[in-house]
Order: structure tokens, then sequence, then C-alpha cells
């Protein structure tokens, strides 16, 4: 994790190495937006900052902000970046950080909201977590696992509902049907009926 201080501080040397202006624009509910000669750079304000947040911030002195396309729809990446979450919003091409996946969507609508100047509520937001890869696979398997389990129990119940058939067939009262399966009287009548 890296300061927010040491952050702008790397960023105010670069900009006066490269004779480029650097200050704050605006403020946003959740950002402070600076202003890197016109192009606008949204840093959160959070006391630290993740490393890929640093190094994105760092990286955005190298894009230009032309190409923004104004869309209704945005759509947030987030993933973890130490003890945070870096959100990715492509659409304004900008980064910005969350301390919780509770505040993910709250912080992507602020970032839209700074980076073109409109109301967080004027547009849509679709979010997606972005899973480790040991993290994505246990849950493939476990999806696997419980489609297995689904189909086991439909074999299940085809099964006893042959058991049932064939006690019918041999001559069997509903009721003896039902107390040799151990199920109730009107089970045994569902099953035999099926």
């Amino acid at each position: 994790m890296t300061k927010r201080r040491d952050v702008t501080k790397t960023i105010v040397a670069t900009a006066k190495k490269q004779g480029l202006t650097f200050g704050v624009a605006r403020e946003g509910g959740n950002h402070t937006v600076c202003s890197l000669d016109g192009l606008m750079i949204p840093i959160a304000r959070h006391g630290e900052i993740g490393n890929r947040m640093a190094a994105a911030i760092t990286s955005s002195a190298n894009r230009s902000s032309e190409g923004l396309v104004e869309v209704t729809m945005y759509h947030a990446e987030a993933s973890r970046d130490g003890k945070s979450w870096l959100v990715f919003v492509p659409e304004v091409d900008r980064h910005t950080q969350a301390r919780n996946l509770a505040e993910v969507e709250l912080i992507a609508r602020d970032l839209v909201a700074v980076m073109l100047e409109v109301p967080p509520d004027s547009f849509e937001l679709d979010v997606s977590i972005e899973l480790p890869l040991d993290v994505r696979q246990h849950l493939q398997r476990s999806k696997q696992l419980r489609d297995e389990s689904d189909r086991a129990k439909h074999d299940a119940a085809v099964e006893v509902r042959l058991a049932a058939k064939g006690l019918r067939d041999q001559g069997l009262t509903v009721r003896d049907i039902g107390r040799t399966l151990e199920v109730s009287y009107q089970r045994a009548h569902q099953l035999v009926n099926s």
C-alpha cells in the first residue's frame, strides 16, 4: 500500500519534470479530481492507495482523455488490490479504489459522475467482480458437484418410482408398498401413479 500523499507527490514531481501543470480541478463525493495539463485524474479519498491503483493513477498521465464517449451504461470491474478493491471503469478509462465490496458501486458511480460532470444517478452501472483463479476453480468445482448431486437425486427418485411400480405389479397394496418403502400411504400412492 502507498500513502495517498506519496502518490500525489509523485504526480506533482513528474508533472514539474515534464513542464506540466498539476492541481485540484474539483471535488466529488468520494474523489478529488486533479488536472494534469487538462487531463482529469480522479484520486479516491483513502489514506492508503493500493499498489496497482497507484500505478494506474501514474499511468493516467500518459494517456489522452480524447475519445471518451457519452453512454448511459457503464461497467465497473472490481479486483483485489492488497487490502482494498481496484475499480476500473473502461468507458471513462479510469481507475479508483474501494475499501470493500459494498463501496464499489458507490465509488464507481462517483468516478463516472466526477469525470463526466453528470449526476451519479443519471446512468446505469454494471459491476463485475474478478475473483482470483483458485477461487474461480473452487466455485466451478462446487457447481459441478451440485449438478452431479441434482442428477443423482433425480435418478434416485426415478428408481424409487420404478420400485413402487414393481411392488404394485407384484400385487402389493398401496398401504403395503408404503410400509415396504418406509413412506406414507399418500407418498406411496403418488409413486405408484406418477
